[in-house]
This record gives structure tokens, sequence and C-alpha cells, in this order.
């Protein structure tokens, strides 16, 4: 009778502690992996603002390389185009020269 009721109470009793322990110490892991995800992504953040910042840097950097390699290339083909006309007139008074004489 109760007897045997009372050791399976017991029973129950010690697996509900034992339950209780391991829930509790799972929490305080739980807890602790926590703060660490938050330190984690608090580095990871701060880390993302400084990647940000030198891309930017360099972003504006590179445009304005990229403007001044677009300005020396019309600057030669300027020049091309320049060179080009000097070589037809060029050729032209040597023309009209050897039609002179």
């Amino acid at each position: 009778g109760t007897k045997e009721l009372r050791v399976v109470q017991e029973e129950w009793a010690v697996k509900v502690e034992k339950a209780n322990s391991e829930l509790e110490e799972l929490r305080r892991q739980m807890a602790e992996k926590e703060s660490e995800l938050a330190e984690y992504t608090k580095s990871l953040e701060e880390v993302e603002s400084k990647i940000s910042i030198v891309h930017k840097k360099y972003e504006i950097r590179l445009a304005e390389l990229e403007k001044r390699m677009n300005e020396v290339k019309d600057r030669q083909q300027r020049n091309t185009e320049n060179g080009d006309n000097i070589k037809q007139k060029r050729e032209h008074i040597k023309t009209k020269y050897q039609d002179a004489v």
C-alpha cells in the first residue's frame, strides 16, 4: 500500500530534482552563450563598420583616379587628333611646295 507508493513518490521526487538541476545548468549555459553572442555580434558590427569606412574612403579615391584617368585619355585623344591635323597640314604644304617647284 502506502509504503510502496512512498517509494515511488521518492523516486519521482529525485527525478524531478535531477531534471530541475539539469535545467538550471542549461539555463546558466544558455545565458553564458547569449552573453558571448552579444559580445561577438558587437565585435562583428564594429569590424563591419570599419570595413564600410575603408570601402567609402577607397571608393572616393578610386573615383578620383578614374576621373583623372579619363582626363588623361581625353588629352591623349586630343593630342592624337592634333598630331593627325599637323601631319595633314604638313603633307598639304609639302604637296603645294612640290607643285610650286
